[in-house]
């Protein structure tokens, strides 16, 4: 055994057997056989864990809208859980959990995957779910298939939808397709503030997608509803190449390669052309040979086959997603339109059916905290342009330092503040030490894509999603209060914001409010958040801060929580918590639903959007005034020793 060799093998071993084997370096011939002896033994059994560690623990992978990607486990959790996460904030507890944590470290099942882990490759489509995980090569490379390439064939111009993109994502996975050929009449439209971006995903992560203007020939399926004209034009489509044809509510399932092995496998529904067919080329004579002719074969040759696909009402009647048909066919009102926080936490066959077909498992997938390392435990607050320190900045500022109980606060601009209250800041015994200004100048480029001069609220997005990169720590707006500081269970989460309560972005299901946010140092979503700006879409107010987070949430659930209650929302004086039903209702608010009872309790932080409260002009009017906001400003100055 050479030494590189020796080398190789201690790395698979435990610490404790490589020392026993140093020890023993000096040891007689005898020993030394020995020694080589277990060395070769203990060889076979740490290449065996190691190929064990790599098929125990699947790593589903999925693509940001810029095609970075991150993988994902089993076991993580929905950004949604906030509410059902007990809070108390002891030493004892922090050291529990750390404990904890460093025992689940060896299981990538139960944790958000590294750095390292989150950089690997591109995202394997086709491998993971229904029959394509780990086949080899011999179950795909059979002589005789017909091959692999699928033909959709898409009418008018309108929207390409979540379900579509199933549609395509279960092709991708069941089949592992050489190529898809994307047959449009007209140009795919894109709603006003480009949420159905569904398409350009696929075009981006899958290579293989050919746009192709359909043709005088192949234009006849979308003129015409007349149900064997269209099959017609399918079933010529195929005859020059081979191959198949997916109905575009159509989600393939499992479907071995063997089930190419045929001429004609005739899977549409009848009156729709909802199903599949998979044709070998030539089986036309001539143009006047129809497909019914073809069919007719079905009673004479095993080559020749009808199919049916089931109904979404089947799968939920059988609920085993491992024995489910070949095929599923999406109707009824109920699936006309849903998104994915539909399924996020959706345990029925169709939950786990769009799971497995979306992120590759039927799994929930949610954040994991680690308290290995938490959240860093300093502020940030950006102010870009200069001017004033108003009040309400003033009692922003001091609730952090005093109520969120940050250790520094930094305020990155380009100019400081002016004004009075600013001055105080600066020189008050308790603050003076505590807030730090760093000159920022706002980015006018990102990506080479240019940012507007007139669009602060962009340039503060992007500087935010820096900081957290590069720093880590807990952001708030200027215009925002802190009520209760966060707990060491809340700062073991990587990534953490709330959504907006605002229904401004329709069809976008919901947007997310980074006023309020915060997370560890180069956590994968600030990453991904960050590369999705390369597409800012200037045009679009709030797109690139508030509306491509949230799609971002969609295909990344368990990178981003969600906590319902760690800011309110207020819009001219009338707070809208998102823990409450309904919260999008703008007639709803906590002055007629009675939703924030206890303030104090409640929620993290109040976050006043447009316009400043008038209890916080000045010091005067907060000490005149009555109710919660009074209240609240009144609590900040009594943190800070100021009342």
């Amino acid at each position: 055994m050479t030494e590189r060799q020796d080398i190789g093998i201690k790395a698979l071993l435990p610490r404790r057997i490589v020392t026993v084997m140093r020890m023993r370096t000096g040891a007689s011939p005898s020993c030394r056989f020995f020694r080589l002896l277990l060395l070769g033994a203990i060889s076979v059994l740490g290449a065996a864990l190691l190929l064990s560690s790599f098929g125990g623990h699947s790593t589903l992978w999925g693509s940001d809208h810029q095609g970075r990607m991150f993988p994902s486990h089993s076991g993580d959790v929905h950004p949604m859980d906030s509410d059902s996460f007990r809070r108390t904030e002891t030493n004892d507890l922090l050291d529990r959990l750390s404990q904890e944590d460093h025992s689940l470290s060896g299981s990538t099942g139960n944790r958000v995957a590294s750095d390292t882990e989150e950089e690997k490759g591109r995202y394997p489509i086709g491998q993971g779910g229904f029959g394509a995980t780990g086949l080899q090569a011999n179950a795909l490379l059979i002589e005789g298939l017909v091959p692999p390439d699928v033909h959709y064939l898409w009418c008018g111009s309108r929207w390409f939808e979540f379900k579509h993109y199933l549609g395509l994502m279960s092709v991708l996975r069941a089949i592992s397709p050489d190529k898809i050929y994307f047959h449009f009449e007209q140009k795919i439209e894109t709603d006003e503030v480009y949420y159905n971006q569904w398409l350009d995903d696929l075009k981006y992560d899958y290579p293989w997608i050919e746009m192709k203007q359909m043709d005088s020939q192949v234009v006849r399926y979308c003129a015409t509803q007349d149900y064997d004209e269209r099959v017609q034009v399918i079933v010529r489509l195929l005859n020059d190449d081979g191959g198949m044809f997916v109905g575009q509510n159509t989600w393939m399932l499992n479907f071995p390669a063997r089930r190419r092995l045929v001429d004609l496998d005739f899977g549409l529904e009848r009156y729709t052309t909802e199903g599949y067919i998979v044709m070998r080329r030539g089986l036309l004579s001539d143009e006047s040979t129809s497909y019914r002719q073809l069919l007719q074969n079905t009673r004479r040759s095993d080559r020749y086959l009808r199919s049916t696909c089931a109904k979404i009402h089947h799968i939920y009647r059988r609920g085993d997603l491992d024995n489910v048909s070949t095929c599923a066919i999406l109707s009824g009102h109920l699936y006309e339109r849903f998104y994915p926080i539909d399924i996020w936490e959706l345990e029925d066959p169709f939950g786990r059916l769009v799971r497995r077909i979306f992120y590759g498992t039927e799994e929930v997938r949610r954040p994991v905290p680690t308290y290995r390392e938490l959240v860093p435990n300093i502020g940030h607050m950006i102010w870009i342009g200069g001017g004033a320190m108003d009040y309400l900045f003033y009692l922003s500022l001091l609730s952090m330092l005093f109520v969120a109980k940050v250790d520094a606060v930094y305020l990155h601009g380009d100019a400081e503040p002016a004004g009075d209250y600013w001055k105080e800041i600066k020189t008050m015994e308790q603050t003076k030490d505590r807030v730090r200004f760093i000159m920022r100048i706002p980015p006018h480029q990102i990506y080479q894509g240019d940012v507007q001069p007139f669009y602060r609220a962009l340039m503060s997005d992007l500087i935010r999603v820096d900081l957290m990169i590069k720093y880590g720590g807990i952001y708030t707006d200027t215009d925002a209060i802190w009520v209760k500081p966060l707990t060491a269970e809340d700062r073991g989460y990587e990534a953490v914001a709330s959504f907006d309560w605002v229904d401004w972005s329709w069809p976008f299901p919901d947007s997310v409010n980074f006023g309020i946010s915060y997370g560890k140092r180069n956590a994968p979503f600030w990453r991904i958040f960050r590369d999705s700006m390369r597409v800012l879409h200037n045009d679009v107010h709030g797109f690139s801060g508030v509306m491509m987070p949230y799609k971002l949430l969609e295909k990344y659930p368990h990178l981003l929580r969600i906590d319902r209650r760690l800011q309110v929302i207020c819009y001219h004086s009338k707070c809208h918590p998102i823990y409450a039903p309904d919260y999008h209702n703008m007639s709803k608010d906590h002055t007629n639903t009675n939703s924030i009872p206890n303030w104090r309790q409640d929620v993290n932080a109040f976050h006043w959007t447009h316009p400043n409260p008038t209890e916080y002009t000045n010091r005067s009017t907060l000490l005149a005034a009555d109710g919660m906001f009074a209240e609240i400003g009144r609590n900040v100055l009594r943190a800070a020793n100021l009342l």
